[in-house]
């Protein structure tokens, strides 16, 4: 992704608590994706091209990795991503990490949607939502994992057809599975 403006990591950054908490190849990370944002601050969210152009010769950072991280990212405000009806994935870097130069060029990308009242994209399933399925009045059955499928394809998935959507929720509940998985066990 070519860059046609020089951008800038401000101090501020460098003290931002909640980008502190993260990973350093979280904030790494971050770094990238303000680099090859637009004016706007925005940009294609493609994790072959993350991987390939940011991180070729790391071998500890996979596609599942920065998925995870950009996760991590969007928890904290960073950024959002969302499917634009063109069927491909953008970002937008929040206000408070962007600096935006002197003579900023319109973006070309699609605009993100709009945010619900609560300040969540409008397809987010709430995690207390999630865990508290089934909750009352059953046996606890552990954590609830994310789903496999987007909600548009649930309970059943998209039946071979290519979803931007359904890989994003398949990839984080093979790593909440993983997870749960490398925990200790209770006897």
């Amino acid at each position: 992704m070519p860059m046609t403006k020089r951008r800038f990591v401000t101090p501020e950054e460098m003290v931002d608590e909640d980008l502190g908490e993260l990973s350093a190849a979280t904030r790494f990370l971050a770094v990238v994706l303000r680099m090859w944002a637009d004016d706007e601050g925005r940009a294609r969210l493609n994790f072959a091209s993350l991987k390939g152009g940011a991180f070729a010769n790391d071998d500890s950072t996979t596609q599942e990795s920065l998925l995870m991280d950009v996760i991590a990212l969007e928890r904290i405000g960073f950024m959002r991503s969302w499917i634009a009806p063109d069927g491909k994935q953008y970002y937008a870097i929040a206000p408070r990490f962007h600096t935006s130069p002197e003579k900023p060029k319109p973006s070309d990308l699609p605009a993100p949607p709009p945010l619900e009242p609560s300040g969540s994209h409008p397809d987010a399933v709430p995690i207390e939502e999630r865990e508290r399925e089934g909750a009352e009045g059953e046996a606890p059955r552990g954590p609830a994992l994310p789903p496999m499928f987007c909600e548009d394809h649930m309970p059943s998935g998209s039946h071979g057809e290519p979803c931007v959507k359904c890989r994003d929720s398949r990839l984080i509940h093979e790593a909440a599975v993983r997870e749960l998985r490398a925990q200790p066990r209770e006897h």
